[in-house]
């Protein structure tokens, strides 16, 4: 693995620190928070501002996150991720719980792209910009579903199966019936599985050539979401799902194992 380089390693916290930060800070502030000396904070802030990663907060010496990293979010998202956006909305409203869109982002993790959260009171959620690896939880399992065998069984061996909870699935053998029961369902599911206390279905988006593009996932307490009704809100999910494949001229995958 290369290493990295210090000064955008350095500006990559920066942006991070002002992210988490909730408030615009002074360059003396950042120095002291990135354990920098202050001349080389400032010429990193001041190239971040050229570039609109960061911007000025009016007169008062303080920075904050800039407006082109809005651009880089929209491309990232996408624009399938917009056009999702309103049932995304929709299917929160409708079950009074989080539901976000995920795609693949490399060969180890899923990444949370947009959502919505209508749950009030004591949740579970999750942030755009999430990442999960590729086995975890129903969304592993609508993405890994419509993969070949073989896929599947690379991704175990270079992601591997955890023990997160007591329910998690940890063998291969047992993992694959798992992903046959999603094929035959349309939507994957967990049952505290990846995280103790959440439960969850995912449903996938399929492009023109077949291949999952995008998941639908919502989750929350076994309390809002119980094994009974797991089942009708992954159909559901399913449906809102199945929806977006056919607007954007996508056809379901027939696997071929």
């Amino acid at each position: 693995m290369s290493t990295p380089t210090p000064a955008v390693a350095a500006a990559i916290k920066i942006m991070r620190l002002l992210q988490t930060s909730g408030r615009p800070l002074g360059v003396s502030e950042i120095a002291r928070q990135m354990g920098l000396n202050k001349s080389t904070a400032h010429g990193i802030i001041a190239t971040l501002v050229s570039e609109s990663l960061l911007a000025e907060d009016g007169d008062s010496k303080r920075y904050q996150l800039g407006a082109a990293l809005v651009e880089l979010a929209q491309a990232v998202r996408g624009p399938l991720t917009l056009l999702a956006r309103p049932y995304v909305d929709a299917v929160a409203r409708e079950f009074g719980l989080g539901c976000f869109v995920a795609a693949a982002y490399s060969n180890r993790e899923l990444l949370i792209l947009d959502g919505s959260d209508m749950a009030g009171g004591i949740r579970v959620t999750v942030s755009i910009g999430d990442r999960f690896p590729l086995t975890g939880g129903a969304l592993g399992k609508a993405y890994l579903a419509w993969q070949s065998t073989a896929f599947v069984l690379e991704t175990i061996e270079r992601v591997g199966l955890p023990k997160r909870t007591k329910t998690s699935v940890t063998k291969a053998a047992d993992y694959l019936e798992q992903l046959a029961h999603t094929r035959k369902v349309g939507y994957g599911e967990a049952r505290e599985e990846y995280q103790a206390g959440a439960n969850a279905v995912a449903a996938p988006i399929f492009d023109s050539s077949g291949a999952v593009r995008l998941m639908l996932l919502t989750f929350g307490l076994p309390t809002q979401l119980p094994p009974a009704e797991l089942k009708r809100k992954g159909k559901r999910l399913r449906e809102v799902a199945d929806t977006i494949t056919a607007l954007i001229g996508g056809v379901q995958q027939r696997w071929v194992g």
